[in-house]
């Protein structure tokens, strides 16, 4: 940006509002320039975060996870800009720049209704009968799935103790093995309703880019009188792998188009005013 105006009392009826903040982008000069520039800051070189030290200091093992997960961030920002006359044409200015804010944080998970990865495969074994789902009416069984994946309970309905792999659907099964946590089948599990024991606790990665780009050109008709156009863009967006949301994503794209015709009464006191045709457009 080239200046910031905060306007708070005193000003024309041409600002709106109890207080106005006007940033103007920088316009390109009579010679070629340019700057680039790269931060970053990551898990490696940074000391921990007070709430993980006080969550590591609170872990009890388990049969899910015996350490505390290291926590893990990455965050880049990398950009530059360039500027100068445009060739040929004379007074006639350009500028623009561009930046990249790369974020890789960390997402914590905590679930108690998580079932046991055992009963994903429709193994019912380890439940004790009365939760056992029914063998439902529509479903009809063979005699020797009956007496080897069937349990009969005092009143003769049939329960699954196993499901024939038949019965299991092959695509909700990899969408299982491909956004369900990875849990060891030794891991604890409710025989009232199949849950894991303690629940489920762990730390997954999320991701998050924002792009900003801006262009501006300028022309000088006279010392006293400019024309100039501005457009910026603005483009985000974020992911995250998550249990109850797998594929959680979105995304956001804005675009602000500026023209504007400035004046001066004089060449030592410029009052610069912006005319009726200046537009300024959101999505």
């Amino acid at each position: 940006m080239g200046e910031i105006n905060i306007l708070t009392s005193d000003f024309s009826a041409e600002y709106a509002g109890i207080a106005n903040v006007r940033v103007n982008t920088k316009r390109g000069g009579s010679t070629y320039h340019g700057s680039a520039f790269y931060n970053n800051k990551n898990s490696a070189l940074a000391a921990w975060k007070l709430d993980d030290l006080n969550a590591k200091a609170q872990f009890v093992p388990n049969a899910i996870q015996s350490t505390y997960p290291n926590p893990y961030f990455n965050i880049t920002d990398v950009g530059g800009s360039v500027g100068g006359p445009i060739p040929h044409l004379g007074k006639t200015w350009f500028f623009a720049a561009y930046e990249r804010d790369y974020t890789i944080d960390q997402l914590k998970i905590q679930n108690n209704n998580i079932p046991h990865p055992s009963l994903y495969t429709g193994d019912f074994s380890a439940l004790k009968p009365s939760a056992q789902p029914l063998v439902p009416s529509s479903v009809t069984l063979t005699p020797e799935e009956i007496a080897n994946n069937t349990v009969a309970d005092s009143d003769g309905n049939l329960h699954f103790v196993t499901i024939p792999s038949r019965l299991l659907n092959p695509t909700v099964q990899a969408l299982i093995n491909t956004y369900f946590p990875k849990i060891g089948l030794a891991a604890p599990i409710n025989p009232k309703n199949g849950k894991i024991l303690g629940g489920f606790k762990t730390i997954l990665p999320t991701r998050s880019v924002q792009d900003i780009g801006t262009l501006r050109l300028d022309h000088d008709f006279s010392e006293n009188s400019h024309f100039y156009g501005v457009y910026n863009v603005s483009s985000q967006s974020a992911s995250a792998r998550v249990i109850s949301l797998p594929m959680a994503r979105w995304s956001a794209r804005r675009n602000f188009p500026r023209l504007a015709i400035l004046r001066s009464t004089s060449a030592a006191l410029l009052r610069p005013f912006q005319t009726a045709a200046a537009t300024r457009f959101g999505p």
